[in-house]
Parts: C-alpha cells; structure tokens; sequence
C-alpha cells in the first residue's frame, strides 16, 4: 500500500502541469512511505513547520511560515546527514525560492560535515531536491536505492 502511493505521487508530481486544477501531492503518505523503506539509517525526528522556517533560512528566500500549505520534515537524531523535506507551497514563486533554500542547505550541511563527518559527505553529493509546480523536497539518505524504490 505504502508503495502504491509512492508511485501515486510521482505520477502527481510528473502531471501536475498537465492543466486543470490540480490536487496537490500527498506528502504526507509520500514521507511515510519512505520512512518505511528503509533509505534512512535511524528513524528521524520530525519537524514543524515553524522550525524549517528557521532551520532552512528562508526569510532570506523572501518565504514565510503562511507560505506553507503542508510540510513534512525528519532530521537525523544523531551526527549524520538524513534528512527528508516536503512541502506544498501557497505559489510556485514561493516554490522556486524554498528550492533555492534547500540547496543552500545541502550545500551548507555537506562542508560542516567534511571537518567532522567526512563519510557522511556522499550523502549530500548524491541529495534529491525536487520541485513540480508548488510541491518541493528534499530526500539526503543513507540508502538511495531505497529511496527510489519508495518513490517510484
């Protein structure tokens, strides 16, 4: 079942400029889809929105917490680099700049973690931001074949 809206989403994010107005993807059963895939080497601690507000920086994309239709945030307990983030975006500006956002992010956590978890930097190299009209996220994974097994 967990597999089947995997794939149910990709197809949403895949059509979703096919015209018409379109249903936002499910993240949420996206997310928990992945989570029981095994791509992430420690079950993550999830998030609100009003911390990947701050986690992310993205007062300085010009992106509020009220930009936010629906999010799913897990982070890594421990020092190592998993993370996932989904989100449904209010407008596909909003969209582009929560993109920019998380690249700065993968970027950002990619050289902390080269002074004090060098083995963990290919997590990053290989990380999966994604956006499809106003639904954006990012996948870093311990497992990426998982990953794509959960998402196809």
């Amino acid at each position: 079942m967990r597999r089947f809206l995997c794939m149910a989403l990709a197809l949403t994010l895949l059509l979703g400029g096919c015209g018409g107005a379109a249903k936002p993807p499910d993240i949420q059963a996206a997310a928990d889809g992945l989570l029981a895939g095994g791509a992430f080497e420690e079950p993550l601690l999830e998030l609100d929105s009003s911390r990947a507000v701050l986690m992310y920086r993205f007062a300085s994309y010009g992106v509020s917490q009220e930009d936010i239709k629906d999010c799913r945030i897990g982070v890594a307990q421990s020092v190592i680099g998993d993370e996932m983030a989904f989100f449904v975006m209010s407008s596909e500006e909003a969209a582009k700049a929560v993109y920019t956002a998380l690249q700065a992010q993968v970027k950002t956590q990619s050289s902390a973690f080269e002074g004090y978890g060098p083995e963990q930097v290919p997590k990053f190299d290989a990380a999966i931001i994604k956006q499809s009209g106003t639904t954006v996220y990012l996948i870093v994974a311990s497992d990426y074949d998982a990953v794509d097994k959960s998402l196809k």
